[in-house]
């Protein structure tokens, strides 16, 4: 079910001129969900729609589309002025690029429409999101599905949705009910199956920037149990991601990755069945950054959450880290010793 969608209806009725805006580095998620409400609003009769992607497309969603054989048009200036905003794909405004510098000034004409759960509702007239959704792409899938029929949308952009699904919900691990039902019908309609969307996935090589950041996270790592659950933290300055998922890998069902490039992130990843815990410390975190004046934002999923923030002591982030777990598994009544 999607929530929100009378609230778009109405703004598309006065609008003459859109930009869809991506968030930074647009995964396929984005991009697709992008692609098809263009295609969507320009077939309802929008004059003039436009896509932002902020720092351009992202090096594996590249490769994808290029195995797709899809091309996607976009813009690179967010300066001029539209009838509308809508927002795919994010809750924050600070991954906006250049737009994020005037996002309150428009914020009358900004919809966001986006699967995760954000730390704090953005700026805007609208947000609409799925209860059932894994996916942006679903999303906008039933918006499509409600105002015109995705059988009317050509099957190179059917097949791309069906793709970004499988890649957002890793591989239909995250996938709902309903996801399997939005998956099953592309594939009726497009003719694709899953063997062939895995067969189109880039293959990536792991690069020596990579390696290296691996192996220091390694060598900085500190870890506890919890309830039988092993939670591990560690420090880098990059590729948090790839990291967070060698922990688990190594027999982690927390994986906690902090540090600083241009801003202080904290990205937390956990095994399916920990969601209950990130939540917590998820909400503790953000209190705790409050308490020292620190303005964070953020949003993920169940059981993979990303936190940014300005400049921050790195020792001093350390230290609200582990006091937010140790309180945090205390509060859902657990005993946390440290793995020594």
């Amino acid at each position: 079910m999607v929530m929100g969608v009378d609230c778009l209806t109405g703004l598309l009725e006065k609008a003459g001129s859109t930009l869809i805006t991506t968030h930074r580095h647009a995964d396929i998620d984005a991009v697709a969900s992008a692609e098809l409400l263009r295609t969507l609003l320009l077939r309802k009769g929008i004059e003039k729609v436009d896509i932002y992607v902020p720092e351009g497309l992202s090096g594996i969603t590249i490769g994808l589309l290029d195995n797709l054989d899809v091309g996607i048009e976009y813009v690179t200036d967010a300066s001029l002025d539209y009838d509308l905003y809508i927002i795919v794909d994010t809750s924050n405004p600070k991954l906006l690029g250049a737009l994020a510098e005037k996002i309150h000034e428009i914020r009358d004409r900004v919809v966001w429409i986006d699967h995760h759960l954000a730390m704090e509702k953005p700026p805007g007239r609208c947000f609409i999101y799925g209860v059932d959704a894994s996916s942006t792409i679903e999303i906008v899938l039933d918006i499509v599905d409600q105002t015109l029929g995705i059988e009317e949308m050509d099957d190179n952009l059917l097949v791309m949705a069906l793709a970004a699904i499988y890649v957002e919900t890793r591989f239909l691990q995250l996938a709902t009910p309903k996801t399997m039902y939005r998956v099953a019908r592309l594939m009726e309609l497009t003719g694709y199956t899953i063997k062939d969307v895995y067969a189109k996935l880039p293959r990536e090589e792991r690069d020596s920037s990579e390696r290296m950041a691996i192996v220091k996270a390694m060598l900085r790592l500190e870890g506890w149990r919890a309830d039988g659950a092993i939670i591990l933290l560690t420090d880098v300055s990059s590729h948090h991601n790839k990291v967070s998922r060698q922990l688990l890998s190594i027999g982690g069902d927390v994986a906690i990755v902090y540090g600083y490039k241009k801003r202080g992130k904290i990205h937390i990843r956990a095994v399916d069945g920990k969601g209950e815990l990130v939540k917590h410390l998820v909400k503790k975190l953000g209190e705790k950054l409050r308490e020292r004046g620190i303005i964070a934002s953020g949003g993920g999923h169940e059981t993979i959450y990303n936190i940014e923030f300005g400049k921050m002591d790195r020792d001093e982030l350390r230290e609200i880290i582990i006091e937010s777990l140790e309180e945090t598994v205390k509060d859902l009544g657990y005993r946390i010793e440290r793995l020594s």
